[in-house]
Parts: C-alpha cells; structure tokens; sequence
C-alpha cells in the first residue's frame, strides 16, 4: 500500500549549529533503529523547545510554527530510522560498497513464480515495477555512472529527507518527481489525466495515519478546488508534508487544553505523555541533538544525557523563572508525566 506516512520514515533552519548532509550520513550510521529509545525529554528540554518553536515569541505556539519546526528537523528524523550500512550491506553483494541496478533491482523486484490463470497479468506487473524501479535508480544516480554510492542510496531510500536541500535538492526532487509520477498513474484508473474522488477512494492515497476522513484529506490535495487531484497537486502527499500537517493538527488538537488553537509552554509539558507516544517526539529528540543535549555512545548507551551546552542567554530560550513556572504545574487528571 503507497502510504505517505512512511516516506517520514521522513531542513536546516536552526541558528546554533548547521548540519551538513555527511554529518547526517555518518550519525544515522552509529544510531540504532529506534534511535529515540535512550533519549530523556525532560519538562525543561521541552519548554526550551517551545520556545524555538514559538518563531513570533508570543508565548504561544501555532500549528504552522509547530510544522515549520518538524520541517526543520525532518532531515535528521527521516535519516535517523536507516541504518545506511546495514542497508548498503544487504543490497551490494558483491562487497564493493556500491549497488548496481541489478543489486537495487533484485532487492524490490525479488524473483516471483505466476502460475495458473494470472500468469499473464502477473508478468505485466512485474515488468511495470522493473520500470518503475529503474526509474527510481536512474533519479538517484546523480553522477550517471550506473551504481548508487551511500549517499545516492540514502536519497533513493529517503528522498524526502532531501527534498529542499541544496546539497541534493536536484536529485530529491527528481525522485519525489518519479514517485509522483507512479502513484498517479496507478490512481488515474481511466487516464483522464486526472484523480476523481471515486477513484481517491479506490486508491492507496485516501488513507493516512493522521486522516482518516477522506473527504477532508481530498480536499486538502484539491489545491485549486475542482473536484478532481492533477499530478502536481499529489506532491506534498507523496513527500509527506501532509502527513505531518495531519501530525501537527493531531498534536494541536491533544495538547490544547484552553481550546485558542495554539500550544502554550505549560499545555507541552503537561501533554509529556501524549508527546512520548507520538511522531513529534522523534522531532524532540532530532532537536535536542542539534542543540548538543545528547550524546550517545555504542559503547555507552546509558551515557545519553551530556552537559547543557547553548549559551544561557539564546534568544530562543526562556529565562529561568519561566522554565520553572512552566514545569512546576499540577497534572491533567488521568494523564502520567513520568
């Protein structure tokens, strides 16, 4: 099923310490799967992260400023769950760390016995996702020389962690562009050149972890309102930037207790709970690492909280007072903040 949410897998943006994609590479590398599993968000770490969000410093945090600091941190979220080595060694066998088409080709599009009456179909479809793998292989070669080193593998896996990076912005898009391509072709069950609704609600986009009304996540991708989705339109569906609207509304939604729309420092901390059980709390971590919060050790998994590094007077931070009348609140009733 082509679900968007799983592109999250998937922006630099931040003033105190600029990442570069290598840096990325190389820190999903020594990071576990579950890279979020040994990491500590505590009440003050999340009203200083407020207080990044807060992008007009009113002491409130909106939905759109809460989606431009998941874009921010998406990069390191969506590189953070690949192991880049453990996947460059399951597709290159033959050890000389690079994979061919035929190694990429034999990875998603295994070997397959058609039997009996779907034999004829079953071909026709194994040949329109060779296709469409080759496709895919081709936009991530960046230097065309017919194999993908680490970092054109980490795009072909996880374009959207690239998707408006000047390092492989070309190459992101260009693959965004292909998967787009793929998925309206499979919904465009006609070839109108168009997505009615009928055939939204056939296809594999009218479902998301964050929307689950199929009414409101068509109009959402209906940019321009006509009733149907053209192939453009599907682009911030296939990237994932919807989703994470969904995302952010959800979070939205949870965490504000005064019902005014937006999140204000006490209403984060006191939703700890909801934030530990959700995708924002990926976003957390990602910027708790940006910020030099933590570290974590292979060797030491337990050593995972480090000094506080940031300058105390960082514009974007509260002052002390404000951290401690932010945490020093009594519970929601029924919810844990432990």
């Amino acid at each position: 099923m082509f679900f968007p949410g799983a592109f999250r897998a998937l922006l630099l943006g931040g003033s105190v310490l600029q990442i570069h994609s290598q840096d990325i590479f190389e820190a999903a590398e020594a990071t576990p799967t579950d890279y979020t599993e040994s990491i500590n968000i505590t009440d003050e770490h999340l009203v200083n992260a407020h207080a990044d969000m807060d992008a007009n410093s009113n002491k409130e945090v909106s939905s759109e400023e809460l989606l431009n600091f998941t874009e921010t941190h998406h990069k390191e979220v969506a590189m953070g769950k690949l192991n880049m080595s453990e996947v460059m060694g399951e597709m290159d066998t033959n050890g000389n760390g690079e994979v061919s088409l035929d190694e990429h080709l034999a990875d998603v599009v295994p070997a397959e016995v058609s039997l009996g009456e779907h034999l004829a179909e079953s071909e026709k479809d194994r040949k329109q996702k060779i296709e469409d793998a080759t496709e895919l292989f081709k936009a991530a070669d960046a230097n065309s020389d017919g194999h993908l080193d680490k970092d054109e593998l980490s795009i072909l896996k996880a374009p959207e962690a690239f998707y408006g990076d000047g390092h492989y912005l070309m190459e992101s898009t260009a693959l965004i562009t292909v998967r787009m391509q793929h998925v309206f072709r499979d919904a465009d069950t006609d070839g109108d050149g168009h997505v009615s609704f009928g055939e939204f609600q056939q296809s594999d986009l009218s479902w998301g972890e964050y929307w689950r009304d199929e009414d409101k996540l068509f109009n959402r991708v209906d940019v321009n309102g006509d009733g149907t989705i053209s192939q453009e339109e599907l682009r911030p569906l296939v990237n994932g930037i919807i989703e994470r609207e969904g995302m952010v509304d959800n979070m939205v939604t949870k965490l504000d207790k005064n019902s005014n729309s937006h999140i204000d420092s006490r209403e984060l901390v006191q939703g700890k709970t909801a934030v530990q059980d959700s995708d924002l709390q990926d976003y957390l971590v990602a910027w708790a690492k940006r910020r030099q919060l933590f570290t974590w050790s292979p060797q030491h998994p337990s050593h995972t909280q480090a000094p506080f590094l940031w300058p105390p007077t960082h514009f974007g931070f509260y002052s002390d007072d404000e951290v401690l009348a932010a945490v020093d609140i009594p519970d929601i009733p029924g919810q844990n903040r432990s």
